[in-house]
């Protein structure tokens, strides 16, 4: 019946697959990944905090987990970024 021309608009790969924040801003650019909080994705897809430029620091452990009430005691904090 004759020959016809579609245009279909492809989008590229999505962003979700990206778990970490590090792993989401190492993406290429051209993917417009960015950290929406706790979840990797387009500016449009994560309103609010998304960005590009770093991560937030991530909390794992700290030490002591006790003091005494008058305060004064020094924390050592571990984590990354």
């Amino acid at each position: 019946s004759g020959d016809q021309v579609f245009q279909v608009p492809i989008q590229g790969p999505g962003c979700h697959h990206f778990l970490t924040c590090g792993s989401c801003l190492r993406a290429q650019r051209f993917m417009g990944c960015g950290w929406g909080g706790d979840t990797c994705g387009r500016q449009k897809e994560c309103p609010g905090s998304w960005q590009q430029d770093h991560c937030p620091p991530e909390l794992t452990e700290f030490y002591p987990q006790s003091g005494p009430r008058r305060g004064s005691t020094r924390l050592t904090l571990c984590g990354s970024n």
